[in-house]
Order: structure tokens, then C-alpha cells, then sequence
């Protein structure tokens, strides 16, 4: 069995694993109170023993506090045990994890009334392009940019270890998300309007607006044109968080890799549309000078009958007789009628098929 002082060592080090673990949202509620109770037993024995823990100790204790509130949801909380923890160092607390680190970030922010601050940890840096550049490698990829774009984006998110509304740590897949970047289009916006609000931007992102924008315009290949209002935000945000105007101009490799390959995807795609369009433009014409062939063949038949008839008639015909004569006149005209309509299917089946 573990002594106090054995306990009190191991603290840092269940530190470490809890932030592993809340990052990889595998703990759960059962492990959280076991290491509640562990905490409370140990701070238990030493008021009983009226033993004074070194400044680091108390920290360690104090950090390993906010975070089980952190992962239970509870910022608020997790903040306050930050600050105590910064407060039993005379404001220097040297904690053991990324998260804690972040938290005493947020409230040393707070607490001077800085919301700008650079070292805020709830403000991704953005993948911030310049607006022209944006347009320019949309068009050249049909808009097959915007999931590299999108990539970018959750990779910068994700780096900040973002938390939904209940506070608690969400995970965040970069690739799948920008994948699907017209389904995920608003809750990235909505993370950059929640930014804008952070830091007191006079402008709003209108996320659901351009959410739908970009929905409905992909059917066209123009989903970029509501980002452009986006991107503008963000270089905001990058200005007035990380007080930098330099907006992304190199290229890097994957960057020219993706444009290169979403080209050739975006526009291969557009191509063959507009092929399969074409052919079934073709196979209407080709089924259309089908049906005139098939008339065509069927007057010329009807055609050569009647006009053989006539031609063996001719000589027969009683010249005396206005009745005989009657007749044949008519039989002729009729047969020069199929003639007539004979030469109109033939004048359009030629045009059909080009002719």
C-alpha cells in the first residue's frame, strides 16, 4: 500500500495521463471519481496530519483539480483551481500539462482585461490566405481548393483543443471534416464567428448564410464566393489576435500538389459532364434520324409501288373515256404526293445526321 508521500508523487504523473485521455475523450465518468476520491483522500490525510506540502505539491494538487472539472465540462471551475494554483506560486505556477498551461493562459487574459492577447489558446490560427489568392486557386480547381482550404482550418482548430457548448473537449478529424467541407461549412464559420465575438470584431460572421451559400453554390462549382467574406474575417482575427498583417504568400508542396491534382479532378469532372451531355444530345439526334431512315425507307417503298402501277396504266388508259382519265389523274396525283413527302423526310434525315 502506497504512502502519503508516495501518492503525493504520483500526481504529476496521473496528470499526465488524464490529459491524454481527455484529449482522446476516453475517460469516463467512473475513472473521473476514482481519481476524485484518490484527491480527496490525500488532501483528507494531509489536514488530519497538519503535513505542509512544498508549493509544488499544492500546484501539482491544484492542477490535477481543474483538470477532472475540465473534463467533467465545468471551464469555469477548471479556471478558478488554475488560478489558485498560480496564486500558491506567487502568480508563476509551473504546471505539468498542455491544458492546464492553456487555462492559466485564459484567465491571466481575464484577469488584465486583455481579450487580444496573444497567448489566448481558444483562438486557432487560421489558415489565412489573401482573398485574391483564394479566388484565383478556386477557379483554377472548380472549387476543389476549398478542401484543402477546409483542411487547414480543423488542423488549426483542432490544435487548440476546442470544447462544444457544454464545455467539454469535442474531437476533431481534419480530414474527414474537410472532406465534407459543404456539410461542415457552418460549424467552421460558426468557431471563426465565435472567434470574431472573442475579440470584440465590430463584424459578424454570418455563419448559417454562408453555410447554405456554399451548399447551393458547389452545384455551379462557385461554394468559394461566400469563403471570401470568411477568409476576410480571419485575417482580421489573425491581425488583431497574433498583431500580424503577413498573410500566408509562399506556397508549400502539398499546397501545389493538391491544386494540381484538385485542376485535374475539377476540371476532368466538368469535362466529363460535358461529354456525357453531349452524347446524349447524340444519342437523340441518332434516334431521331433512326425514325426519319425508317419513314424514308417506307415512302420510297409505298412510291415505287404506286409509280409502277402508273407506268403499266399509262398505255391502258380508254383516251374516249373522261372517267378513265379522271382516275388515272388522281392515282398520279396521289403518288406525286408521296413523292412530295418522300423528299422532306429524305431533306431531314440529311440534316439529322449532319449532311
Amino acid at each position: 500500500m502506497k504512502t502519503l508521500e508516495e501518492k503525493i508523487e504520483l500526481i504529476p504523473k496521473i496528470i499526465s495521463s488524464l490529459e491524454a485521455k481527455i484529449k482522446d475523450l476516453t475517460i469516463s465518468d467512473s475513472e473521473l471519481s476514482k481519481i476524485q476520491n484518490e484527491l480527496d483522500s490525500i488532501d483528507t490525510q494531509i489536514d488530519s496530519r497538519a503535513i505542509k506540502l512544498s508549493s509544488g505539491s499544492i500546484v501539482n494538487m491544484l492542477e490535477l483539480q481543474s483538470l477532472i472539472h475540465y473534463a467533467r465540462g465545468d471551464v469555469n471551475k477548471a479556471e478558478k483551481f488554475i488560478h489558485d494554483a498560480s496564486e500558491a506560486n506567487d502568480g508563476t505556477a509551473v504546471l505539468k500539462s498542455h491544458l492546464a498551461n492553456d487555462l492559466h493562459k485564459r484567465t491571466s487574459g481575464k484577469e488584465n482585461g486583455n481579450k487580444t492577447a496573444v497567448d489566448n489558446p481558444y483562438i486557432p490560427h487560421y489558415f489565412t490566405v489573401s482573398t485574391i489568392r483564394l479566388v484565383i486557386t478556386c477557379l483554377a480547381t472548380l472549387s476543389v481548393y476549398l478542401i484543402y482550404w477546409g483542411y487547414k482550418n480543423w488542423k488549426a482548430i483542432q490544435a487548440t483543443n476546442p470544447i462544444n457548448k457544454d464545455g467539454k473537449i469535442v474531437k476533431v478529424n481534419p480530414k474527414l471534416t474537410a472532406l465534407f467541407f459543404g456539410l461542415t461549412s457552418y460549424e467552421l464559420f460558426n468557431r471563426v464567428r465565435r472567434s470574431s465575438k472573442e475579440l470584440q470584431l465590430e463584424r459578424s460572421v454570418k455563419a448559417g448564410l454562408y453555410a447554405w451559400g456554399v451548399i447551393l453554390l458547389n452545384v455551379v462549382c462557385l461554394g468559394f464566393l461566400p469563403v471570401i467574406t470568411v477568409q476576410k474575417h480571419m485575417n482580421a482575427i489573425k491581425l488583431a489576435h497574433f498583431n500580424d498583417e503577413e498573410i500566408k504568400r509562399g506556397t508549400s508542396v502539398g499546397e501545389i500538389i493538391f491544386i494540381i491534382i484538385g485542376g485535374f479532378l475539377g476540371w476532368g469532372l466538368a469535362v466529363s459532364q460535358f461529354q456525357q451531355a453531349n452524347v446524349a444530345e447524340t444519342s437523340q439526334i441518332s434516334s431521331e434520324a433512326q425514325q426519319k431512315n425508317l419513314e424514308k425507307d417506307s415512302l420510297n417503298a409505298e412510291y415505287e409501288t404506286c409509280s409502277s402501277a402508273l407506268t403499266a396504266k399509262q398505255n391502258s388508259v380508254d383516251k374516249n373515256s373522261q372517267s378513265a382519265i379522271d382516275t388515272y389523274n388522281a392515282e398520279y396525283d396521289s403518288c406525286e404526293g408521296v413523292r412530295t413527302k418522300l423528299n422532306a423526310v429524305i431533306n431531314e434525315y440529311n440534316t439529322l445526321i449532319g449532311q
